[in-house]
């Protein structure tokens, strides 16, 4: 059980390490942060402002591309013309991205979008309170990788008051039916909202 233990460990210590230089890259060049400000269509305070946490945005200097990272994974965005657009590098996500910040006690609004990019396109939008004041209410935005949504995620949004911001085709159509029948028996309410980026 030991070898194994201190492998694991080995494994998040390369993890985080990756991760910080990743997020480094993005915090301290003002040049990344204007690139991917244009990329996203954001400023680049909010491009900056997501190199705090562990799901975060980072930058990868071999791909020459930004990467969502995940407190168990690192996803890479490809150009639009390079198929798969989306490349998992390692891991794989166990919660959404940043569903760590449901866990603040005084969020009770959940803005729940179908990927990362539109979660930035949001935050950007200045909807996100992770300090309300008195009469506000608690928000944060979080992110699915794309239309997927695992099952076993529908607990953690109990109590919350969840905003779906699918798109409005085919199959976001069919993820926001699916997440609403998985999720309703723990929310307070379930509503969809529709993101034009």
């Amino acid at each position: 059980d030991q070898p194994r233990s201190r492998g694991l460990g080995d494994v998040y210590k390369r993890q985080e390490q990756l991760h910080q230089r990743a997020r480094g890259l993005v915090y301290e060049s003002e040049e990344i942060q204007n690139l991917l400000s244009e990329e996203f269509g954001v400023s680049p305070a909010t491009i900056k402002s997501l190199t705090f946490t562990a799901d975060a945005l980072g930058w990868s200097s071999k791909h020459g591309r930004p990467l969502y990272l995940y407190e168990t994974g690192v996803k890479l965005r490809n150009l639009s013309t390079i198929k798969p657009r989306f490349q998992w590098l390692t891991g794989r996500p166990v919660k959404p991205w940043r569903a760590h910040l449901m866990e603040r006690p005084q969020v009770q609004r959940v803005f729940l979008c179908e990927g990362e990019s539109d979660a930035i396109a949001l935050l950007d939008s200045g909807v996100e309170n992770l300090h309300p004041e008195d009469g506000e209410i608690g928000t944060t935005v979080i992110a699915i990788p794309g239309t997927s949504f695992k099952e076993e995620w529908a607990e953690i949004f109990a109590g919350m008051d969840l905003i779906i911001c699918t798109d409005n085709d085919l199959a976001g159509n069919k993820a926001f039916e699916r997440i609403t029948k998985l999720c309703s028996p723990f929310t307070k309410s379930i509503s969809r909202f529709h993101l034009t980026t």
